[in-house]
């Protein structure tokens, strides 16, 4: 099985730990619990990417700005991340920078990124619209989606979406690495063969040499 860190960043109150809920158990929970534990709150969730079965290990950061500095503990060999944002909430959005530039600082394991504008479900209340969502997300070589905590559907495509890329990566990686090795594998065997047609010529040119001796010292 594929063992998959993944974790969700972004400012305090933007939904991360509702979002990792209602993934993970499929429900909503109104009380607001801020995370600010020092190894990090994780949980786990098995599915399968293609013919892939892979467990997801979802870590929640703590999102408020004195926590920050041990978010690195949090990075450290995560392979996709979910930079969060409301888009009910400007600040939160003008923050994504800042955790990028944190995540690029602190983390070089992470292959896949996602920008997730959460709240979507309060239409009224909006703020952001979804293009500057997604034009961000495009600038960085990012991943967007659109989600609501309280819809698990939109909840899951982040999740799943963000990893059936990292798979189709590592995948496309293992093909390449399996064809260099091929052609490798190919060279050293034509080498070979050229080494070998070579010992074959010369034996067949000794050959003709002492079978041209031979005759000769007949003839005299």
């Amino acid at each position: 099985m594929l063992r998959i860190k993944f974790i969700l960043i972004g400012d305090t109150r933007v939904g991360k730990t509702c979002i990792i809920n209602q993934y993970t158990n499929k429900e909503f929970k109104v009380e607001y619990k801020t995370t600010i534990t020092a190894d990090g709150d994780k949980q786990f969730k098995e599915i399968k990417v293609g013919n892939k079965q892979v467990k997801l290990e979802i870590w929640d950061t703590a999102g408020q700005e004195r926590y920050r500095a041990i978010n690195k503990i949090f990075m450290n060999k995560a392979k996709i991340a979910a930079i969060v944002y409301d888009m009910t909430n400007q600040k939160s959005f003008d923050n994504l920078k800042n955790w990028y530039n944190e995540l690029k600082d602190k983390s070089d394991s992470v292959k896949v990124i996602g920008i997730i504008a959460n709240k979507s479900d309060l239409y009224e209340e909006k703020v952001i619209n979804k293009e500057e969502g997604e034009n961000y997300a495009k600038d960085i070589n990012a991943l967007f989606f659109e989600t609501t905590a309280m819809d698990y559907e939109s909840v899951a495509a982040v999740f799943e979406g963000l990893t059936k890329k990292y798979v189709e990566m590592e995948e496309k990686k293992g093909r390449i690495k399996q064809e260099e090795e091929l052609k490798s594998q190919k060279k050293v065997e034509k080498k070979k063969e050229e080494q070998e047609r070579k010992v074959e010529q010369l034996e067949i040119s000794k050959h003709t040499n002492n079978q041209n001796k031979n005759k000769s010292k007949e003839c005299c």
